[in-house]
C-alpha cells in the first residue's frame, strides 16, 4: 500500500464522503502517480505552485482544513499529475484557500470537491493546510 493510499484509507474512516468526493480520491490515487504522506496539523500550511495547463483539484472542510487531492493535466487524462513545487510553511489566515498570486479562469464545486483551472499565462499559488497527493 502506499503512503497516498494508507492517507486516502485513513482519511475515509474518519471523514465519510460523497461519492464525488470518492470518485475525485479514486481517481488521484492513480498508482502512476508518486505519493506523499498528508501532512498533519492543520496550524501549518504547504504552499503549491501549480503550471499552467493543470486542473487542482481540492476538497476544504468544514474545519476549513484543505486538501490538495491532485493536480490533473487539462489536456490529459486524469491520472497525468503535474510537478507541483513546494514551500516552507505559510499560513491559510483563517481562510479555506488563499490564492497567493495568479487568476483562475473557471472553478466549480462538486459535492465539496473544488476544480480549479490555471489559466495559460502564470501560474496559481494556493495555500493547503493538508496535501494528499503529489508527483
Amino acid at each position: 500500500m502506499t503512503p497516498l493510499t494508507e492517507a486516502l484509507v485513513d482519511d475515509r474512516a474518519a471523514h465519510p464522503r460523497p461519492r464525488a468526493q470518492e470518485s475525485a480520491a479514486r481517481r488521484c490515487s492513480h498508482p502512476d502517480s508518486l505519493a506523499a504522506p498528508a501532512l498533519s496539523g492543520t496550524a501549518t500550511a504547504e504552499a503549491v505552485r501549480i503550471a499552467p495547463g493543470w486542473r487542482a483539484v481540492l476538497r476544504t472542510s468544514a474545519d476549513h482544513t484543505v486538501e490538495l487531492l491532485c493536480v490533473e493535466n487539462t489536456a490529459q487524462a486524469p491520472q497525468e499529475f503535474a510537478p507541483i513545487e513546494h514551500w516552507p510553511s505559510a499560513r491559510t489566515s483563517g481562510h479555506p484557500i488563499t490564492f497567493v498570486s495568479g487568476e483562475i479562469t473557471s472553478g466549480r464545486t462538486v459535492d465539496g470537491v473544488d476544480f480549479y483551472t490555471v489559466p495559460p499565462a502564470g501560474y496559481l499559488w494556493l495555500c493547503c493546510t493538508k496535501v494528499i497527493g503529489r508527483r
